[in-house]
């Protein structure tokens, strides 16, 4: 996790990340190192109660999005990087209603936009 990251981080924009909101999964567990290296603001979600995800609903319907692709029992790490990317571009291009029906990448965009 920490090497994707990292590299997300040396591709974007920096004003672009401004802070990690993660779960308390294993794969978090380089959280410091992440934070301390890439000098941003890296938080640990706090569960309310296992049925409760918690102040990360859009990650959530975002997971829940690609479990629509892949059960929850499939190890991802045997999917290929094209075709992971194909259905996250899939995701990332579907309207939602909490967005005024626009899409995340249209957002992210926009956001960015005025960064350059």
């Amino acid at each position: 996790m920490k090497k994707a990251i990292s590299y997300l981080f040396s591709v974007l924009i920096k004003e672009a990340m401004k802070s990690i909101t993660s779960d308390r999964g294993k794969e978090f567990a380089c959280h410091k190192q992440i934070k301390d290296e890439l000098k941003i603001d890296f938080s640990l979600q706090t569960l309310i109660s296992p049925k409760n995800n918690g102040q990360r609903g859009c990650n959530e319907n975002a997971n829940d999005l690609l479990r629509k692709f892949y059960l929850k029992q499939t190890n991802l790490s045997k999917i290929t990087q094209e075709k992971l990317r194909q259905k996250l571009e899939l995701i990332n291009n579907r309207p939602r209603k909490y967005l005024n029906w626009t899409t995340p990448i249209e957002i992210f965009l926009q956001e960015i936009s005025h960064l350059d």
